[in-house]
């Protein structure tokens, strides 16, 4: 399960600008970063639903090797981004906004600061 060869992204140069920055505008909105043993999870306020899932979706498409689920919360949408694949960890902490040196479960980013308490 760790081979380098499976973490692919099949995302054209033209669709991965819009994939991107749909990301990058879900992200700014995260309530709460949280690093896991196999990626991250990430509270986004419930009215990001819809984005989420038609992102997540998309990304099961280009980047196979990911798994994402949602699941709402009172607190609002939790995303849950993983991977079976060691070599995808790092991977999955970048797109989130994560520092590699984070211990699984620990500190959180928050969406005030973008810092760890």
């Amino acid at each position: 399960m760790n081979d380098p060869t499976t973490l692919s992204c099949t995302l054209t140069a033209d669709r991965s600008t819009d994939q991107i920055s749909g990301w990058d505008h879900v992200l700014s909105r995260a309530l709460e970063v949280r690093r896991t043993p196999r990626g991250a999870s990430v509270l986004l306020p419930a009215d990001l639903t819809g984005a989420v899932t038609k992102l997540a979706a998309a990304e099961s498409v280009c980047c196979s090797f990911l798994s994402m689920s949602t699941r709402s919360t009172t607190d609002g949408l939790l995303l849950e981004v993983t991977s079976a694949h060691d070599e995808a960890i790092p991977l999955i902490l970048g797109m989130v906004g994560l520092d590699q040196a984070e211990e699984p479960a620990g500190p959180v980013r928050s969406a005030e600061t973008g810092k760890s308490p």
